[in-house]
């Protein structure tokens, strides 16, 4: 667990809105919601979201790790981070494009479109419809922002900016990473993983075709704690995904750098959801902003990397032996087979 958190009240600076409806933008696609009571919908919007739940998931599943359950815990932990990363960066982007309306943003959004703005961000790109005035466009400018009417010393305003600036960049990297996305997809469609680590070790054959005897095998790295799924690879110029191969892939992470991660999301989201509220006219001494007791909590969930993240594994597939068909051809021979 981090240190304990300290939580801090901000002065009154709001702004009001009083329309039937409100135009908002998802990435570049445009929207317009109607209702008479906008800032009451967003408010209880606001008001249901769960900031300390990631917390709770890492106090509920953490003791698991000693145990015979222990890659269960695991499991859980990293789908947790997963769904954790979604809401914080959905939460962030809903704030800069729809602040007083974040209901409606949250309701229309998927995940190429959220995946669009993050990595927009990270570039300081802003290539997309803004309502929010950002200095220094990034993550470094979005943290000023939230942390904007914080009512603490200036030069701890402005470590705290750059600290968890730095945190959200590591986060979006995370969370822009294909293998992340596979493995997240492959978590929550279907449960396609198997729980547990791995080890890889290569070694020279004396015969080819012959695996190297294991006294010859050097390991380059292990890892107790992980993923392993199946990916579909595209084969050559096939309509859509019409052909396909199977990759194996695997990943490794560390359960406690997860639950440093999951903490500081849930302080991270707070935070969002606090400036949020403001923005929506919620007096001060309602709102609450949240950062660690310790500054060096923010490398916590970094100081521990496995010593191989990830590999893949896949048999070449020889051309000669694959004849791709188009859609039209797969749909008659479906329908001769009836």
């Amino acid at each position: 667990m981090l240190a304990p958190a300290v939580r801090q009240r901000t002065p009154d600076n709001c702004m009001t809105q009083s329309s039937p409806h409100t135009i908002f933008s998802v990435d570049n696609t445009h929207y317009c919601a109607w209702d008479p009571e906008l800032i009451t919908l967003n408010l209880q919007f606001l008001d249901r979201i769960d900031c300390t739940y990631y917390e709770y998931t890492v106090g509920s599943h953490e003791p698991a790790f000693e145990g015979e359950h222990k890659h269960r815990g695991a499991t859980a932990m990293r789908s947790a981070y997963f769904h954790g990363l979604e809401t914080l960066f959905a939460l962030i982007c809903a704030m800069l494009q729809s602040p007083r309306f974040m209901v409606g943003w949250m309701l229309k959004y998927n995940n190429s479109q959220l995946r669009r703005l993050v990595d927009s961000i990270s570039k300081k790109r802003c290539d997309f419809p803004c309502k929010l005035r950002v200095p220094d466009f990034g993550w470094h400018g979005i943290a000023t922002l939230v942390f904007l009417d914080l009512n603490i010393e200036p030069d701890l305003k402005q470590t705290l900016g750059l600290a968890y600036a730095k945190l959200w960049d590591r986060l979006a990297e995370s969370f822009l990473d294909p293998m992340s996305v596979a493995e997240y997809n492959s978590l929550k469609h279907g449960f396609r993983v198997s729980s547990g680590g791995f080890a890889l070790a290569v070694g020279i054959e004396d015969q080819p075709g012959v695996p190297a005897s294991p006294e010859k095998m050097q390991t380059l790295g292990s890892n107790p704690f992980g993923h392993s799924f199946f990916k579909s690879e595209t084969l050559g110029r096939s309509e859509g995904d019409a052909n396909f191969t199977i990759t194996r892939q695997s990943v490794a992470w560390t359960p406690r750098s997860l639950a440093y991660a999951l903490e500081l999301i849930g302080y991270s989201i707070q935070n969002v959801v606090a400036v949020s509220k403001r923005l929506s006219g919620i007096p001060p001494d309602k709102v609450e902003f949240v950062y660690p007791g310790e500054l060096s909590d923010f490398e916590k969930p970094f100081a521990d990397p496995p010593s191989v993240p990830s590999f893949s594994m896949s048999f070449d597939t020889n051309p000669s032996h694959v004849r791709p068909y188009s859609r039209e051809q797969l749909k008659s021979i479906v329908e001769e087979r009836q």
